[in-house]
């Protein structure tokens, strides 16, 4: 309930979650923050423009996945 939300963040995004394993020995309880990389935004933006522009750099690689890094 303390996890702040990510749109109220300034700088670095970010949402929280609470990992909860149970453990006879060791319960674990972590809080983890999940982070999108720059190639998964680049992949997920859906605006017309941002799409019709990724769709013709990407054409120009063999190899999808290195067209995503290269221009993420």
């Amino acid at each position: 309930m303390s996890h702040p939300e990510p749109e109220k963040l300034i700088g670095k995004k970010f949402s929280q979650f609470t990992y909860y394993h149970t453990d006879e020995r060791r319960p674990l309880i972590v809080t983890m923050r999940n982070v999108a990389s720059r190639e998964m935004l680049y992949c997920a933006s859906s605006s017309g423009s941002h799409f019709d522009q990724r769709a013709k750099d990407l054409k120009e690689y063999t190899n999808v996945v290195e067209g995503i890094i290269a221009n993420a």
